[in-house]
């Protein structure tokens, strides 16, 4: 435990602590003396004792990782940059956001997610192209463009339809299973 815990501790309870130590007779007992793995705990923290920093990681309180995801959040909510993928995530979090078993393929999700990938837009920003509008209908290519609104494009419509394939053949397995598990519930309620 930290030290910051039992500052707190006494803060909290001085009367009750001192009244506990003001009733109880204090005894020392040698109970490490001849036992072996005591001996070695007794070494252990000894020798730790003579270091001059803690080289021992035991993570954070929770207190003090909340404390860092509330400031992360505030940053991520006054960034000036990252506003497409801001869109897409509003709040922080340390968990993996896409994991597939092909890596090309979690690596061209993830350059989606994040807006750095080869549409114009995105290419304009860095000097690549030269002003990063769509070439079919002169709007701005995005992600969200390419993925959701062009209609004049054919690699659009054919990405968007193999999207929404995926979408529906998903919900249907999700249907599926759901009533595999219906009509299971309900041969044992026959039984």
């Amino acid at each position: 435990m930290r030290v910051t815990f039992f500052i707190q501790m006494w803060g909290r309870w001085p009367d009750r602590l001192a009244a506990a130590l003001w009733a109880s007779d204090l005894v020392w007992l040698p109970s490490h003396i001849g036992i072996k793995g005591n001996e070695l705990a007794d070494s252990l923290a000894n020798t730790a004792t003579a270091k001059p920093d803690i080289d021992v990681n035991i993570g954070l309180e929770l207190s003090e990782a909340r404390h860092i995801v509330t400031k992360w959040q505030h940053f991520w909510n006054h960034e000036t940059t990252g506003s497409h993928y801001r869109s897409l995530e509003k709040t922080v979090s340390t968990k993996v956001k896409y994991l597939h078993p092909s890596r090309h393929t979690e690596v061209i999700i993830t350059k989606l997610r994040l807006g750095k990938c080869c549409i114009n837009a995105y290419l304009h920003q860095i000097d690549k192209h030269q002003d990063g509008l769509c070439q079919h209908c002169y709007k701005p290519e995005t992600v969200t463009h390419f993925l959701t609104e062009c209609c004049n494009n054919a690699t659009c419509s054919a990405v968007r339809a193999k999207i929404y394939y995926y979408i529906n053949k998903s919900k249907v397995i999700k249907l599926k299973k759901n009533n595999n598990n219906s009509n299971k519930n309900s041969k044992k309620n026959l039984m």
